[in-house]
């Protein structure tokens, strides 16, 4: 049954579909069985009802894609009981404009285009084109950007979400549905482009391009029809010498004038026949020739544009890349919602800051959990490609802090802290200083939190070793103060030391970070 969705609801899944009396259906997530589509409304939809009325089945309608290539409109669409009907109504339609100029046409002119190759393109990739569009600024600025490997990540985001929700479900669904129903879109797509790309060269010309060619279509069909024709006439012109040799023999052996005339008659009329017959036979094989070498000439020319001029292997593979592009940006933007909502989530502050995660809630701490306990040595080959991404976005990407403090309610806030002041950063926490001499090591930090009171090692003996050792010049070190005299604030000068007082509060810190890790150079 055709219809229409008059209303979806994405947080509880629940629609309603209108048909062409204007009945009213309602119908859930778990009918909907379409992977290329989610359910919006005014979307045309194709659906089934079970004996009970109601909805068991459905998916966006073919009417869609079916009216680019099909001279069929919305009153076709709903004239048609499902899309089986509206597929055949739309072939007759083809059919019709076919065989509207078919006898009209000169076999000895150049086949004309109907549609020219950039809009065959165009229809060919008109989904994916389409959603190019939409994200056609993130290309114009795409350094103003983030992304990630969504294919790599895309197990972790489902991970990171799920614990999300369990841990927190007052957050609900509602905040990731937008960027989830494009993504879904994407992945739609580019498995379509997959197919694409194993069809042979060949079989994507007569799709894409030649479908679309009406003229070429009354061209090959006249061909058929001609070819058809000369088999016909061959067939009867090999027929009417043996008929004309029987009536011959049938004359000689009458005696009868009467039937001797009559037969005489019906050899006159065959050789007439034959006559006709042979001049259709010369212009039908003529005709079909001709129309023989403009189908070539034209398939020839066109394939030849399309592979090499028009470049299609570059272009569609430039589709394909920039889907791919917005898929990875929408990965970063499902990361970032991830994330978002867990650093203001009492829920999550309570339960998963506690635990000895360095990261923030993300999709890539859920990839550091899962690569923690393999031998690093021993790694499938997906594995080392995760470990390999892994390392190479926290190199680009993530800002590293150290802290070291015997105060741990302290160190503990101002952890979770520095993992809700941005998406990708890393906390390496210590209590006892020498502890964090290893990771100073071998680790490049952005900014040391130290405490000024830690008593495992001297601080000045500390802030020499971090000096040192860490890579980047440009590190800040931070000491938490509760108060000393000129000879500490001298100490602190010589070290490149900010000072930071324990009792400046939650606010003021958090204000603190807002402006320091702008500041803090990645990499």
């Amino acid at each position: 049954m055709h219809g229409r969705i008059l209303y979806y609801n994405d947080m509880t899944g629940t629609g309603t579909i209108a048909n062409l009396h204007r009945r009213v259906f309602e119908f859930t997530k778990q009918s909907w069985h379409d992977r290329r589509s989610l359910p919006e409304r005014e979307m045309f939809v194709d659906f089934r009802l079970d004996e009970h009325g109601k909805v068991t089945d459905c998916k966006e309608s073919s009417f869609k894609q079916l009216k680019k290539s099909y001279p069929i409109s919305e009153n076709d669409f709903w004239a048609t009981a499902d899309d089986q009907k509206l597929e055949e109504r739309s072939n007759e339609a083809k059919e019709a404009l076919i065989l509207q100029g078919i006898h009209t046409l000169d076999p000895a002119k150049p086949l004309p285009l109907t549609l020219p190759m950039d809009r065959c393109f165009d229809l060919f990739f008109s989904e994916e084109l389409e959603m190019l569009t939409r994200y056609e600024e993130l290309f114009a600025n795409e350094s103003s950007y983030r992304f990630v490997d969504y294919a790599k990540l895309k197990p972790f985001l489902q991970k990171a979400k799920a614990h999300l929700l369990s841990l927190d479900p007052s957050i609900g669904y509602e905040p990731f549905l937008e960027a989830e129903q494009d993504i879904r879109k994407l992945e739609a797509l580019l498995e379509g482009m997959d197919w694409v790309f194993r069809l042979e060269s060949r079989a994507l010309f007569e799709e894409m391009f030649l479908k679309h060619q009406i003229v070429y279509l009354q061209a090959k069909r006249r061909f058929s029809l001609e070819l058809e024709r000369v088999s016909q006439l061959e067939a009867r012109a090999k027929k009417i010498p043996f008929d004309l040799e029987t009536l011959k023999k049938r004359a000689a052996s009458v005696s009868d004038p009467k039937m001797r005339i009559s037969y005489e008659e019906k050899m006159a009329h065959l050789a007439k026949e034959s006559e006709a017959c042979q001049r259709e036979l010369a212009l039908r094989q003529k005709s079909a020739e001709l129309l023989g070498v403009q189908m070539e000439r034209f398939e020839k020319a066109n394939f030849e544009e399309l592979m090499e001029a028009y470049n299609f292997g570059e272009q569609k593979e430039k589709v394909r890349f920039y889907l791919r592009r917005i898929l990875d940006y929408l990965g970063y933007v499902l990361d970032y919602t991830i994330w978002e909502h867990a650093s203001t989530s009492k829920n999550i502050a309570s339960s998963f800051y506690n635990q000895g995660i360095q990261g923030g809630f993300n999709a890539f701490s859920f990839l550091r959990y899962y690569l923690k306990p393999l031998d690093k040595s021993r790694l499938s080959l997906q594995d080392k490609e995760l470990y390999r991404y892994l390392c190479e976005y926290e190199a680009k990407e993530t800002i590293k802090f150290l802290v070291v403090s015997e105060d741990a309610e302290f160190a503990m806030m101002l952890k979770r802290r520095l993992l809700g002041a941005q998406k990708d950063v890393l906390v390496y926490a210590f209590s006892r200083g020498v502890d964090s001499m290893p990771y100073i090591k071998s680790v490049s930090v952005h900014a040391a939190f130290v405490d000024m009171e830690i008593r495992s090692i001297k601080i000045e003996e500390w802030l020499e070793f971090f000096e040192q050792h860490t890579p980047s010049p440009d590190a800040k070190i931070f000491c938490w103060v509760l108060g000393f005299g000129d000879a500490r604030e001298e100490l602190l000068k010589t070290h490149r030391c900010l000072t930071l007082k324990k009792s400046l509060g939650e606010e003021k810190l958090a204000k603190m970070l807002e402006c320091l890790l702008p500041t803090l150079k990645k990499g």
